[in-house]
């Protein structure tokens, strides 16, 4: 399998520049995890052993017994941190392997997931190539490939509130399209012809009229939505800056979505009759994917406010803000149950490729969904 390690964005799904590290769709920065440096415990003496200024005839024993005592405290310091991480990797395989005990699928195809679940859950997922719909319905536990004859990534996925339909994104490289397809795989056609700009399509109203969707253009996004009965697109939202994850709020009243106006994303609550928009949050990191509690009080979201991606939950107010996870990976995207119990996410633990987790929306009893190798992206929840 491809390494593709943060070639995705945490925020919308999309490919990362790997020049410049920016999304080519959103303007997210995604952590440079390629300049940590390794070096063998040998390397490390040698380097500073090779920076101690050597005069044959002025260097006092007391100054070499110095030297050799850091050496000394060098070592044992990289051999504890060397034996931490092993000891947390270790830890982490172990309740992996605890989860499930099949072994991963190299065909192209998924093995049953381990524990019994009471929602339909998709995601997009990486096994042949490129990227597609993958579901598993809560009467099966084994997720299905919906796209699986199609050339093009099909990413970034959401169910209507009847479980009938599911919008993605659809193309190759940077060039998406909105579609809309059946829960079952069938009737795959775009909601319009997109010419020259992406679009992007987050979410579908209560009432399953509308979705939207991010067009991008220029170089900037904008917030639109479209109407299935009439095939009218309206723009919700635009700015001269990058608008991204339009979710509508369960009474159709708001829309969430989040914007890089003061530099970094923050996280706005748009009322949709006044269309007035509220900044829910105010700091130096970037705050991404937001998305409603069944209820429409709370609002789960990830940020990297504490160096590492983790994933939060705040009040409509912006207030009463709880972390629900705490770890040194990134864990993004979070995507909530209708029942509100459960938060599924996607987290970079494995180090070589995402994956889909599922934990109580209290941030308790973590599970990997599935026992593969496959770069996943983008969870989200049908009934």
């Amino acid at each position: 399998m491809p390494d593709i390690e943060s070639s995705r964005c945490p925020n919308c799904g999309a490919s990362i520049n790997s020049d410049s590290g920016t999304c080519t769709y959103c303007g997210s920065k995604l952590k440079n995890k390629t300049d940590k440096k390794e070096i063998s415990t040998e390397e490390y003496i040698k380097e500073e052993v090779n920076k101690i200024p050597v005069r044959k005839s002025r260097i006092k024993p007391l100054i070499i017994s110095l030297v050799v005592v850091f050496v000394i405290v060098g070592i044992l310091a990289i051999m504890i941190s060397y034996g931490s991480r092993n000891s947390e990797a270790g830890k982490s395989a172990e309740k992996d392997s605890s989860i499930s005990s099949k072994t991963p699928q190299d065909n192209g195809e998924y093995g049953p997931i381990s524990f019994n679940f009471p929602y339909n859950i998709g995601f997009s997922s990486i096994v042949d190539g490129n990227y597609d719909i993958f579901v598993v319905e809560k009467r099966t536990s084994k997720p299905v490939n919906l796209t699986e004859n199609s050339n093009a990534d099909d990413i970034g996925i959401c169910f209507s509130y009847d479980n009938k339909k599911i919008a993605c994104a659809s193309g190759e490289k940077d060039l998406l399209s909105a579609c809309i397809l059946n829960t079952g795989g069938s009737d795959f056609q775009k909601i319009k012809e997109n010419g020259e700009n992406s679009e992007w399509p987050y979410s579908f109203s209560a009432d399953g009229k509308l979705v939207s969707f991010v067009t991008l253009k220029n170089d900037k996004t904008g917030i639109y939505s479209f109407n299935f009965e009439n095939k009218k697109i309206t723009k919700l939202f635009s700015s001269k800056e990058s608008e991204n994850c339009p979710t509508f709020s369960p009474d159709e009243s708001k829309l969430l979505f989040n914007s890089n106006k003061d530099g970094d994303f923050e996280i706005f609550l748009l009322d949709l009759k006044s269309a007035k928009a509220l900044q829910l949050t105010d700091n130096d990191a970037d705050d991404i994917s937001p998305c409603f509690s069944p209820d429409g009080e709370r609002i789960i979201y990830s940020s990297n406010m504490d160096g590492d991606y983790e994933i939060y939950s705040i009040d409509l107010n912006g207030e009463e803000s709880i972390q629900l996870t705490d770890s040194s990976y990134d864990e993004t995207m979070p995507a909530i149950s209708p029942d509100g119990e459960y938060i599924a996410f996607v987290s970079d633990k494995n180090q070589s490729f995402s994956s889909i987790y599922i934990m109580k929306a209290d941030g308790s009893d973590i599970k990997k969904l599935t026992d593969s190798n496959y770069e996943e992206t983008q969870p989200f929840f049908g009934k």
